[in-house]
C-alpha cells in the first residue's frame, strides 16, 4: 500500500448516477440481488411455503394476529390471499425465522447503501450517517416486541385469479419486492402519461414517507397487484422509520419540523391498508372519508367566522 494512502469513508457508490435520477423520478426500480441475497430470499420462499401449507389453526398459534391487525403475525383475507407478517424474532429456532433474519439484515444494509447514494446525490450534510438516527434498529431483525420498529418483512400467498391490490403507495422509506409469479405493476411516467409495466425481477420502490421527508425529491413509487391465473407467491421488505430518537427531520430536505413520532402518525393516520380484508378496507375508507369531511367543515366555520 502506498504510504499516505487513506481509505475511503464509504463504500462505492451502489447505483449510477442515471439510476438515482431515474428512480427518484419514477419511484421505482428493477433492484438485481447479489447471489447470497438471492439464495436467502429462496429460502424464505420454501420455509414459507411449508408455514402456508399447515391448518389455520396451527399457524394462527404460532403467529397470533391480536384483533386481525394486518401488521402484525399470521393473516387469512379467505379467497384472496393469505400472508405472514414478522417485526421481531417469535421462534428464533424455526428455520423460517433464520432465513428472515438473514434476508432482513443483507436487505437493510443494501437499502442503507441506497439512501445513501440518495443523500449524497440531494446534497444532505453528512450523507454517510445522515438516516442512522431514523433507522436505528431496523437493519436487523428485531429479538423482541420491545425491539421493534415500525419496519416489516412480509411473505404473501395469493389465490389463483384474486388477491388483486388497486393502484397504492407503500407508507415508509423503501420497500423491495421479490415475486414469484407474475401480478405486481408498476406506474412508470411517460412523455405521454402514466403506463403500467409488469415487473422484472426483484422491484425496489420508493415509498410516501420518503417522499414527504426530502420535499417530493423522490416520488413514491405508484404500484398494483393484478390477477394471475396460477396464483403467485411475493415477499416484502419494508423499510420504515425508527420512533425511538428525537431528531430535527429538517435535515432531509423537506421541511418536516414535528417530531418522528407526530410524523408517522399523521402520515398513517390518512391511509387506509391496502392488505386488509375487503369489509375492513372499505371501513377505513369510510372513516377516513369522514375524518376529512369533518376536518373541510371545521375550517370553512372558522373561514366563516373570520370574515363574518
Amino acid at each position: 500500500m502506498e504510504e499516505g494512502f487513506t481509505p475511503p469513508s464509504h463504500p462505492p457508490p451502489l447505483l449510477t448516477n442515471g439510476q438515482i435520477l431515474s428512480f427518484a423520478a419514477q419511484g421505482h426500480m428493477n433492484f438485481p440481488l447479489p447471489s447470497q441475497l438471492q439464495q436467502s430470499y429462496k429460502k424464505v420462499f420454501e420455509t414459507a411455503n411449508q408455514f402456508f401449507a399447515q391448518a389455520n389453526e396451527t399457524k394462527s398459534k404460532l403467529y397470533p394476529n391480536p384483533e386481525g391487525r394486518p401488521e402484525v403475525g399470521y393473516t387469512n383475507n379467505v379467497g384472496e390471499k393469505q400472508y405472514l407478517t414478522l417485526r421481531c424474532r417469535t421462534h428464533p429456532d424455526m428455520d423460517l425465522e433464520k432465513h428472515v433474519r438473514d434476508a432482513w439484515h443483507d436487505t437493510g444494509m443494501l437499502l442503507l447503501r441506497v439512501l445513501v447514494d440518495l443523500a449524497y446525490a440531494m446534497g444532505l450534510a453528512d450523507p454517510d450517517q445522515v438516516w442512522d438516527p431514523v433507522l436505528d434498529g431496523c437493519l436487523t431483525l428485531p429479538g423482541s416486541e420491545e425491539e421493534s420498529t415500525t419496519t416489516i418483512f412480509r411473505v404473501f400467498e395469493y389465490e389463483p385469479l384474486s388477491g388483486v391490490a388497486e393502484s397504492h403507495v407503500d407508507i415508509g422509506l423503501l420497500t423491495l419486492c421479490v415475486c414469484q409469479g407474475d401480478g405486481l405493476q408498476v406506474q412508470h411516467l411517460t412523455n405521454e402519461g402514466p403506463v403500467w409495466k409488469d415487473v422484472e425481477g426483484p422491484t425496489l420502490l420508493a415509498a410516501s414517507a420518503l417522499q414527504s421527508l426530502t420535499g417530493m425529491k423522490v416520488r413514491a413509487g405508484r404500484h398494483r397487484v393484478v390477477a394471475n391465473p396460477k396464483g403467485r407467491s411475493s415477499i416484502i421488505f419494508a423499510l420504515r422509520p425508527s420512533l425511538r430518537h428525537e431528531i430535527d427531520l429538517r435535515v432531509y430536505g423537506g421541511g418536516i419540523s414535528t417530531s418522528p413520532k407526530e410524523f408517522w402518525g399523521k402520515h398513517t393516520s390518512a391511509r387506509y391498508n391496502i392488505n386488509a380484508s375487503a369489509n375492513e378496507r372499505e371501513r377505513q375508507k369510510d372513516a377516513i372519508l369522514k375524518r376529512k369531511e369533518k376536518t373541510m367543515k371545521y375550517a370553512e366555520g372558522t373561514l366563516e367566522k373570520v370574515v363574518g
